[in-house]
């Protein structure tokens, strides 16, 4: 022993220590026992994490790609069948965002529709709460698409679903314009029938 160590345990020099190896022992013991136990249940390291949460990622922009494609598939063929069923295969895709938002490509399916006067897609587009006048990057709405190619059944089904007569595009378009423009006389017919103003289209003019 050395002359004025102090015990760790009793507090006292050594000389007065009467078993310092003992106390040695005591105060190891104590320190083990303070020691935090290892967790059973071990965080996943960040890399994993991070790993975990890109493929998450991934995977969802799968599933909205091929919700995508199914959904133009089915106003393709203008099946309520083929857009039912694309939208009870989406999983927890968000149908109403994927519907009323441009693809990749640019495309809408309820514009999609319009252009091609498939009336059967466009009513099962409403059944799942498609926005009747959304819209393009050019502000276009499925009116607009259907006058400028004639769909004068279209354009009727459009309207009693909700959709702006006279919504207009970037360039300040209506439906009744851009039928004049094309020289459609009986959309234009149809076009006033349903209520669009022509003073929208003189505007315009």
């Amino acid at each position: 022993r050395r002359e004025g160590f102090i015990c760790p345990v009793c507090r006292h020099g050594c000389s007065s220590c009467d078993d310092l190896s003992a106390h040695y022992a005591e105060m190891h013991g104590a320190m083990e026992r303070a020691q935090p136990e290892p967790s059973s249940v071990s965080s996943p390291p960040r890399r994993d994490r991070a790993i975990s949460s890109a493929s998450s990622a991934f995977e969802d922009v799968a599933d909205l790609t091929a919700f995508r494609d199914e959904i133009m598939a089915g106003v393709t063929a203008n099946s309520e069948r083929g857009i039912r069923r694309a939208a009870r295969d989406a999983g927890g895709i968000n149908i109403l965002a994927a519907l009323n938002s441009v693809d990749p490509n640019g495309h809408i399916a309820l514009l999609e529709a319009a252009s091609e006067g498939h009336d059967t897609a466009i009513m099962a587009l409403h059944k799942l709460g498609c926005d009747m006048d959304v819209h393009n990057r050019d502000g276009q709405s499925a009116m607009h698409f259907a006058a400028s190619h004639g769909h004068d059944s279209t354009l009727r089904l459009l309207v009693s679903l909700g959709a702006d007569v006279d919504a207009t595009t970037g360039f300040d378009e209506t439906a009744l314009h851009l039928a004049s423009a094309e020289g459609r006389d009986k959309t234009v017919e149809c076009l006033l029938a349903l209520g669009a103003d022509p003073n929208k289209a003189e505007q315009h003019d």
